[in-house]
């Protein structure tokens, strides 16, 4: 069992798109909205599991297509995440921007005057939570960085493998309900500690002053742009 939970561990560790979006959160929100993005990272992850018990597997084995589709609407969403959070890292430098042009024009202006594009705050860190709907802009933080969390796990085109090939044979080492049950309880508890050790990281390394570097803002969205692409063609080569 403690080998099975250690390899769970270290793959939990690696860096992925859960890890990218738990950073983000945590450099533009702080380590709450960090811990809710690692809660919605973690229930991506239950629900998986769930559907591997519950014969995923069996499922794209009786239908090869869907071997292609869910891996390519996964790679879709993470690129559509990708050039959201570009956007709202140039929204932002643009509102710096202006901030910064009329501060030197009249000193008595204020930046709180200034129109603010909808979802960004200047010189904060763009996240692919940057949303153009009404609804989405109005979403308490919280509730924002648990759904990027959820979107990003449920939408990695590599978790189905990850689920036949890692998770099923793991979780065969288990016999009756019970059993898998408290198996399965194990390893979430251990991929929420692992998602939330990660924020804290995060938080105390947005501290360093080169963390700041305005060329940051736009790393998010071009790594989730960069994974993407790279799963899309990967799946369809």
């Amino acid at each position: 069992m403690l080998t099975d939970i250690l390899s769970w561990a270290a793959v939990m560790a690696l860096p992925g798109p859960d890890i990218v979006a738990i950073g983000t959160q945590v450099s533009r929100h702080g380590h709450r909205a960090g811990f809710a993005t690692a809660t919605g990272a973690t229930v991506g992850v239950a629900t998986w599991s769930i559907l591997s018990l519950a014969g995923i597997t069996a499922l794209l084995t009786a239908v090869p297509a869907l071997s292609v589709i869910l891996p390519v609407l996964g790679s879709s969403v993470l690129i559509v995440l990708g050039l959201l959070a570009i956007k709202g890292a140039l929204s932002a430098q643009r509102a710096a921007t202006r901030a910064t042009t009329v501060n030197r024009s009249s000193p008595e202006s204020s930046v709180a005057d200034l129109p603010v594009p909808a979802g960004s705050t200047p010189g904060a860190p763009a996240t692919p939570t940057t949303q153009s709907t009404t609804a989405a802009q109005h979403a308490p933080v919280w509730f924002r960085a648990f759904r990027l969390g959820l979107i990003t796990n449920l939408s990695n085109p590599k978790a189905l493998v990850f689920f036949s090939s890692f998770f099923t044979p793991l979780m065969n080492h288990y016999s009756g309900v019970s059993g898998k049950a408290s198996m399965l309880g194990i390893l979430l508890l251990v991929s929420l500690m692992i998602f939330s050790a990660m924020s804290i990281v995060m938080k105390a390394a947005s501290h360093v002053p080169a963390a700041h570097h305005p060329a940051l803002k736009f790393l998010p969205g071009v790594v989730f742009l960069i994974i993407g692409t790279y799963y899309l063609i990967e799946t369809i080569s």
